[in-house]
């Protein structure tokens, strides 16, 4: 069985061991670990120890791994053939040692741009943030008007979810039928 962490911050040391009992090393099979985004491409070996696999990133290479949402995979092949065997979506959280540390979302530091530029105190880091294309910078104030409840509707239902996972409640309404 294969489990991999959600989420996972940049600079951390990473390892997992995972069972293919389909792809045995032993029989010629060999594994790598992708993780695969906008941002980052990073092929993983394995080692493999009949259908035992292990992979290990160490922190020299999670520490050149960009903030963002990506996938990683499972990619087995015996040379003749390839098979993707898993597949997850994970989030890789910035690194808090850095310069550039920002816990915001996307959608929160668009927020605080679009609103920036409609009080005119944005800076130019601000202005080049981007929505479907376009420079923010580019759009009239109507259209910046629009946007921002559009953001700030986006950042309300993101804290209001960050809420309540924090104190362990869901919006999944669970029934039982006898």
């Amino acid at each position: 069985m294969i489990k991999f962490p959600r989420t996972f911050t940049a600079g951390d040391v990473l390892s997992w061991a995972f069972s293919l009992p389909e792809y045995s090393a032993d029989d010629g099979w060999s594994a790598e670990v992708r993780i695969a985004g906008p941002a980052n491409n990073l092929v993983v070996p394995t080692v493999g120890t009949g259908t035992e696999y292990t992979a290990e990133i160490t922190q020299a290479v999670t520490d050149q791994l960009n903030a963002e949402r990506a996938e990683v995979f499972v990619i087995v092949t015996d040379g003749s053939q390839k098979i993707t065997c898993y597949r997850q979506a994970i989030t890789v959280r910035p690194d808090p040692r850095g310069d550039s540390y920002d816990p915001r979302t996307h959608e929160a530091k668009t927020l605080d741009a679009i609103q920036a530029l409609l009080e005119k105190k944005a800076t130019k880091d601000q202005q080049t943030l981007t929505h479907d294309g376009q420079s923010l910078a580019r759009y009239t104030f109507d259209q910046l008007i629009s946007l921002e409840k559009l953001y700030r509707r986006r950042v309300a239902k993101q804290r209001r979810l960050e809420g309540d996972r924090a104190r362990g409640r869901s919006r999944k309404i669970k029934m039982r039928f006898n």
